[in-house]
């Protein structure tokens, strides 16, 4: 049992509620309002509140289902584990893992996207300035390898320059709605319908903007006691303050200028205040909006690695994925294959079809996901010794949040643009043929299980 407890002692509780809290709103408006609303603005015009609106009810419903996964399993691979043991037998050790990977390829590409839109946001800083610009790629590189470094750094340490960045954040935020609502040029026609393949493609893009709120469940072996209690308070409370800066935020930006202008900009929240703001807009918003975009990215990095690290340490990884470095208590060695993982997206560098693509993936993970939680719960496989938290609106043991979830997800996948779809078809195969080769060396390089569990 040594090797296990070493594992466990190199982690260390240093994080509260109050850094949590911070992390998953910095996790959450990072990704969707500073780098997406312009997409999701383009596509439903002035209706584009009822999307963010709508998207809470999904949203929340998978937060029960994570904080579930997270009460009966409170480890960093906890969505594994639970799919692993929920599914059962081969067939769904090969479905848990396989999804797993294709995350572990998936999720670094969304974090590329966040880097990226911060990556805009300094570029703007540069051009006011006139200071020379390396351009999108070198800029996004350059950011990709800090969170890099600020990952290895510690987790707290980590976490709390993500916090100050989300400090910034919310008060961007703020100054956004503050503008809209006192100064506004418009009257948007807030009952404008949108097609209704416009509204699924922006639902799918709204999915992925909520997304941050799981991110405190991958760090609750990292959670100060009750640790599940506390990332509870952490995923309900930023999706409550963001619910309401989502729409306040948006119908803000449809007040100040209308949709065509706004649409699609990769600085949307400067193409909303120019014809208030004028030249200062790029100024206050490149200054706020490079740290407030930047933390989604670095928050995405760590829980991703987290969940590699915590897969190796049930022996269904490479042992040396599962090493941290002790004197910083980071998972270095899944980091690096986070890192990696993103490098290919950073030199695409394709804004656009980033933003379609990570919105795809997303509803495969969001499906998959919360099919398994069904499976689970109709076995009823919960250990004995568990005492798991139960997510409410259930019959039986038949949770209806995790249907209208699926549901959701099958329906707006319908609309979405088919060669978003190209990544998660790649990574879908790239993620069998490593299940092969594992499963024909994989006891060769697995953590040694004690001889207790054996």
């Amino acid at each position: 049992m040594a090797e296990k407890r070493e594992e466990e002692v190199e982690l260390k509780k240093v994080l509260d509620v109050k850094l949590l809290i911070l992390q998953a709103i910095g996790g959450i408006f990072g990704g969707g309002l500073y780098g997406m609303s312009g997409t999701m603005i383009g596509l439903t015009g002035d209706f584009v509140w009822a999307a963010m609106a709508f998207l809470f009810i999904p949203s929340l419903f998978d937060a029960f289902t994570y904080m579930e996964f997270a009460a009966c399993y409170p480890k960093m691979a906890t969505t594994y584990i639970y799919m692993k043991e929920g599914l059962g037998g081969k067939v769904g050790e090969a479905i848990s893992w396989g999804l797993n990977m294709y995350t572990t390829f998936a999720a670094p590409m969304s974090s590329v996207f966040i880097t990226m839109t911060a990556a805009g946001y300094l570029q703007s800083f540069f051009k006011i300035f006139g200071i020379p610009d390396p351009g999108l790629v070198a800029i996004t590189f350059v950011l990709w390898t800090t969170a890099f470094i600020l990952q290895c750094w510690g987790v707290k340490e980590s976490v709390v320059v993500g916090d100050i960045m989300s400090v910034m954040e919310m008060s961007m935020v703020l100054l956004l709605i503050t503008i809209g609502f006192v100064f506004p040029t418009r009257s948007p026609n807030y009952m404008a319908l949108p097609s209704i393949g416009a509204f699924a493609q922006t639902l799918a893009m709204a999915r992925f903007a909520y997304g941050g709120y799981a991110t405190p469940t991958t760090y609750i072996e990292e959670t100060k006691e009750p640790a599940f209690q506390n990332c509870w308070r952490a995923c309900m409370g930023s999706l409550g303050f963001t619910l309401v800066g989502y729409v306040a935020a948006v119908v803000a930006m449809v007040r100040m200028n209308p949709p065509s202008v706004i649409a699609f900009a990769p600085n949307p929240f400067v193409a909303s205040t120019q014809g208030i703001l004028g030249g200062y807009a790029p100024i206050i918003f490149a200054t706020l909006g490079t740290p407030a975009a930047y933390n989604g990215a670095l928050f995405g990095m760590g829980t991703r690695a987290r969940l590699i690290a915590g897969m190796s340490a049930t022996g269904d990884l490479p042992k040396i994925l599962g090493k941290w470095w002790k004197r910083r208590a980071t998972p270095v060695p899944a980091l690096i294959v986070v890192y990696l993982a993103g490098l290919p997206f950073v030199i695409i560098g394709r804004f656009a079809w980033l933003v379609l693509a990570t919105a795809a993936t997303g509803l495969v993970i969001l499906f998959m996901v919360n099919l398994s939680f069904i499976v689970f719960n109709l076995r009823g496989v919960v250990p004995e010794d568990k005492k798991p938290w139960r997510s409410p609106l259930k019959i039986g043991r038949f949770p209806i949040p995790a249907l209208l979830v699926c549901a959701f997800a099958a329906f707006t996948a319908i609309y979405q643009d088919p060669n978003s779809w190209v990544p998660s078809f790649i990574y879908m195969g790239l993620a069998f043929v490593l299940w092969v080769l594992w499963t024909l060396m994989g006891k060769k390089v697995s953590v040694k299980k004690p001889k207790a569990e054996e």
